[in-house]
């Protein structure tokens, strides 16, 4: 980082710039990994990279925003459980940027981070920093809950719940591991409230339809 900004790079560039070739040989599989992990295994899913790119981001003082990536959904069927995953990037902004008087800006320059882009996917909504730990803790949770380890699911989507009490994915997930655990009026209950936020939910839906049955 030192080298390139002697250089003259700008920090955002810099770091943007040592991330794309320390993560050359970076494998992308589906495991959600904190910053030490994701670096110390040189692998994880778009989560992980993110994780870490805030870890570095936030050790140099760059400004940062997270988005999520609209893409074709991926369905993989685990455990007797059909998941899948959203898509986030992180954006690295300019830090010596300065607005022009009078000038009306979109977004802030800044540089993408992420892996494979595809010409089908498309921008989607920027996310706050609470919608991203719960979608952290969310991804931690459909992990735990894959190895049937319930109380480890329970643990790490309450955290995500707590985060964001309006993430639906995260309610739709609290249900499943009440239903899972036998607590059918728990699930009912928990389904009901997340219909309160999101009624067309095809998720949500779906899983309460099957409770029912």
């Amino acid at each position: 980082m030192e080298k390139k900004q002697q250089n003259g790079v700008k920090l955002h560039q810099a770091l943007y710039d040592v991330l794309r070739d320390k993560l050359s040989n970076f494998t992308y599989y589906g495991e959600t990994y904190n910053a030490e992990q994701a670096m110390r295994l040189n692998k994880g899913n778009c989560m992980s990279l993110a994780i870490l790119t805030t870890a570095y981001a936030q050790l140099l003082g760059i400004e940062y925003a997270y988005r999520e990536v609209r893409t074709v959904p991926i369905f993989e069927k685990k455990n007797n459980l059909i998941i899948s995953s959203s898509h986030v990037q992180t954006i690295l902004y300019d830090d010596e940027f300065s607005a022009a008087p009078s000038t009306y800006y979109f977004s802030k320059p800044g540089l993408v981070i992420d892996y494979f882009p595809d010409s089908n996917n498309s921008a989607g909504k920027y996310l706050n920093k609470s919608d991203f730990i719960s979608m952290y803790y969310k991804n931690l949770a459909g992990d735990a809950l894959v190895e049937n380890d319930l109380a480890s699911a329970f643990m790490f989507d309450n955290k995500a719940y707590d985060a964001n009490k309006q993430n639906v994915e995260a309610i739709n997930l609290l249900a499943i591991i009440h239903r899972r655990a036998g607590d059918n009026n728990g699930a009912e209950a928990i389904y009901k409230a997340g219909l309160k936020y999101e009624q067309k939910n095809l998720r949500l839906l779906s899983n309460y339809i099957m409770l029912l049955k």
